[in-house]
């Protein structure tokens, strides 16, 4: 019942290209509905009306199921999204939005996010927030990774930031 796409057809456009939890909040209760989006791909269906403290406790476990693992970001990097994130074994003192942006990058390295996007992911669409901001949470990141040489944010020049991939810049042996 979404205004430009079904929300099934989303669905199906998301898992074609991601791997993440997908929730449906649906104000439809059948059960031929809620077989058809766990059967696309869905991991939840919740039906209106819900508490958010529920809602909160069914994000929050996907969450924890996607990241029981540490990630090994590119032999350097570790992260644990519900505790720190690490450089050759340093954890980095982050803040929730860098900690989330970083997350963002390297979940989709070769994807560029603009200032927009970012913001959009870590306060929300209904937020006002300038993209100074970003550039500002940008400029925080790099500095505590300095702290151990390493600067894992790549700059496109107008259009936002992506992951570097550190491994191309090293000089062949």
């Amino acid at each position: 019942m979404l205004p430009h796409q079904f929300g099934f057809e989303l669905c199906r456009n998301i898992r074609s290209q991601l791997d993440c939890p997908i929730l449906f909040l649906s104000a439809r209760n059948e059960d031929e509905m809620m077989i058809e989006g766990l059967g696309l791909g869905a991991d939840d269906y919740l039906t209106k009306p819900f508490s958010l403290s529920v809602l909160r406790s069914r994000i929050q476990a996907h969450l924890q199921r996607e990241h029981r693992r540490l990630w090994d970001f590119a032999c350097d990097w570790q992260l644990d999204p519900y505790q720190q994130i690490c450089f050759k074994r340093h954890p980095l003192n982050l803040t929730r939005s860098e900690k989330e942006i970083l997350m963002a990058l390297h979940r989709q390295p070769s994807r560029i996010w603009t200032k927009e996007q970012l913001l959009a992911l870590i306060h929300g669409w209904d937020r006002c927030s300038e993209p100074a901001a970003m550039t500002e949470h940008i400029k925080n990141i790099r500095s505590k990774c300095r702290k151990w040489h390493s600067d894992p944010i790549e700059t496109v020049w107008g259009i936002g930031y992506r992951w570097k991939n550190e491994d191309a810049e090293k000089p062949k042996p």
